[in-house]
């Protein structure tokens, strides 16, 4: 055999063992991506189901800012009948007066438990004056009590009922 017919062989089986070495990797790495994707649906599939569970929750449950305030049985703060609420009910420890428009735009109806993120979950048996707008005023006995508790902003959470 003549020297060039050496190098031609030489080069053949180079490009040979390089074609190969290609195949082999690109099986390692077709190996590879089909493993990924594999792991990628999974993952995919979780998701989405946390978003599906996320919409459900977002469906049955609002959340609104309002400003939260505390207020005792005094005729200074509250109409000529300060023990009896607008539901004619008398006072306790554990209910709400909210505006009303919260009670308009939500469906709250005298009774209902009204939980404030936060500070606590409230029966609903008392209405503010009709200046107030996106308020809530906590029952407290103590006048120092309310002026402690002050002012506060918290999310109301409405439950809106079956998604």
């Amino acid at each position: 055999m003549k020297p060039v017919h050496y190098m031609v062989v030489l080069i053949v089986l180079t490009n040979l063992l390089l074609a190969y070495m290609c195949v082999k990797e690109v099986r390692m790495l077709s190996l590879y991506v089909e493993q990924q994707t594999e792991s990628l649906a999974k993952e995919h599939s979780k998701l989405l189901e946390k978003e599906r569970a996320i919409q459900r929750d977002t469906k049955r449950y609002a959340s609104v800012q309002v400003s939260v305030s505390a207020y005792p049985p005094l005729s200074k703060c509250t109409d000529s009948t300060p023990l009896i609420t607008a539901s004619n009910k008398r006072v306790e420890w554990g209910i709400v007066a909210l505006s009303r428009d919260i009670e308009r735009d939500y469906g709250y109806k005298f009774g209902d438990m009204v939980h404030i993120a936060g500070i606590g979950t409230f029966r609903f048996e008392d209405r503010m004056n009709k200046r107030i707008k996106r308020g809530v005023d906590i029952f407290m006995w103590d006048e120092k009590e309310c002026l402690q508790f002050g002012r506060r902003t918290a999310m109301l959470i409405v439950d809106k009922g079956e998604p």
